[in-house]
């Protein structure tokens, strides 16, 4: 009950699981709370399976006679399951999931003609968010199979414009940020909350025992290995070319659309591409980068890891209400820091929810940056192709074509090197190099 909720300057800050369900749950005298309703479906996973908390909610209006009451908590009801089934679909692709959810809809639907309407309504949009969820992740799949394929390429073969490289295709560095904000976007856009938080508990095995249902969706991890393509894309881009002019105007509109990206508070693809141009095999291009324009210095100092990478998170600050694409590894990072540093539950018990309250905060904030919408710029379907596709190098192949375009200058360098070419090339090495030097 509410004696088990405690409670400071009137807001929560711990309470025991059954007391903080009960708040959760619907009554007819008070509408649902939006606000500690998002952080309670967010973080109750912990301790307590979406199912059975659903199943609880199913037997609210069961009990109380049918009357003004009823009609007003069968409402709440409602209001309740909506903000689950948009804030959180993914909770219902499992089967018990979906068996609670088809009793509940029947059973409310019962109540009055205008909930079947708006049940019907709910449940429709839910389907169509799980079938563009299931889409997203085909199309996901068919990228990685492109890329796969494309890599394994004899070097006569290849599509013309993928031979040519992503900077062939889009040489215009403001359409290039603008393509990549797009791409982020479209990657976000289906990144379902829970994975956050079932992300930072799997990196906390050692803390309290918590509950975690198997992952239904796996676009967290699609979003991190975007970020590493995109940091390797970049480092392709420099070292495929051999002309070192060509090396310096890859650096200058790679350098360019990182800064036109954060214009448009694209930080996580500013970050990738100064990631990509500060790998070892880019970065010890010494004749390239002395004939670059200095754009890079303006991007160094605003992604600086310096002072907990403080001038970007002020950029960020000044991004609330408009569209923003957030670092997402230091999204993560801070994720984990939370659980590290404070206890999920207290020694009596109680579940802390000063913790899920920031939890709720961090997560809350991604989904207002990505729903603020892309801009006016148009979706390019051969840049996005060319982004998902394009064959990268890494490793010993990325670490040869650096060598090739700047001869070693040091003995550490030229000792690398001569363990390199004792290697065989790596075949995505060989199919890059000669696609470009068509």
């Amino acid at each position: 009950g509410s004696q088990d909720l405690v409670f400071s300057e009137n807001r929560l800050v711990s309470g025991s699981l059954d007391a903080l369900i009960d708040l959760f749950l619907p009554c007819a005298d008070v509408a649902p709370d939006p606000a500690y309703s998002f952080t309670f479906l967010l973080t109750s996973r912990l301790f307590v399976a979406p199912a059975d908390l659903l199943f609880e909610l199913s037997q609210c209006h069961l009990a109380m006679p049918h009357g003004q009451e009823r009609r007003r908590l069968v409402e709440h009801s409602l209001a309740l399951l909506d903000q689950w089934t948009k804030l959180f679909p993914y909770d219902f692709l499992g089967r018990k999931m979906s068996e609670v959810l088809r009793a509940l809809c029947e059973s409310l639907a019962r109540e009055s003609t205008d909930a079947s309407k708006r049940l019907a309504d709910l449940t429709a949009s839910l389907l169509a968010r799980l079938t563009a969820a299931a889409q997203a992740e085909a199309e996901l799949l068919r990228h990685f199979e492109v890329g796969l394929r494309r890599l394994q390429e004899p070097p006569s073969a290849g599509v013309q414009g993928a031979a040519a490289g992503l900077l062939a295709i889009c040489s215009d560095p403001a359409v290039l940020a603008d393509q990549l904000t797009i791409a982020e976007l479209e990657r976000l856009r289906h990144l379902g909350p829970e994975e956050l938080l079932q992300s930072f508990c799997q990196e906390n095995p050692r803390r309290q025992p918590v509950l975690l249902e198997e992952k239904k969706v796996h676009f967290l991890e699609a979003y991190a290995h975007w970020f590493n393509r995109l940091s390797a894309l970049t480092a392709t881009e420099v070292c495929i070319r051999l002309r070192k002019r060509d090396r310096v105007r890859a650096v200058d509109q790679l350098v360019a659309a990182a800064n036109a990206c954060l214009r448009q508070r694209n930080f996580n693809s500013a970050m990738a591409i100064l990631a990509g141009l500060s790998q070892a095999p880019v970065a010890r291009l010494r004749r390239t980068w002395t004939r670059a324009a200095p754009g890079c210095a303006e991007l160094e100092a605003q992604l600086s890891p310096a002072h907990n990478f403080g001038a970007y998170r002020r950029l960020l600050a000044e991004a609330a209400g408009r569209p923003a694409v957030p670092f997402f590894s230091l999204l993560l990072r801070d994720l984990f820091a939370l659980g590290e540093l404070t206890a999920t539950r207290q020694a009596n018990g109680y579940i802390n929810f000063l913790k899920c309250h920031e939890a709720a905060r961090l997560v809350a904030q991604l989904l207002a940056w990505r729903g603020a919408g892309s801009g006016p710029a148009v979706r390019r379907p051969e840049v996005q192709e060319c982004l998902a596709t394009q064959p990268v190098l890494s490793g010993p192949a990325l670490a040869y074509a650096s060598f090739e375009c700047e001869p070693p200058d040091t003995e550490a360098e030229r000792a690398a090197f001569r363990q390199l070419r004792e290697r065989t090339v790596p075949p995505s090495y060989a199919t890059l190099r000669s696609k470009k030097a068509k």
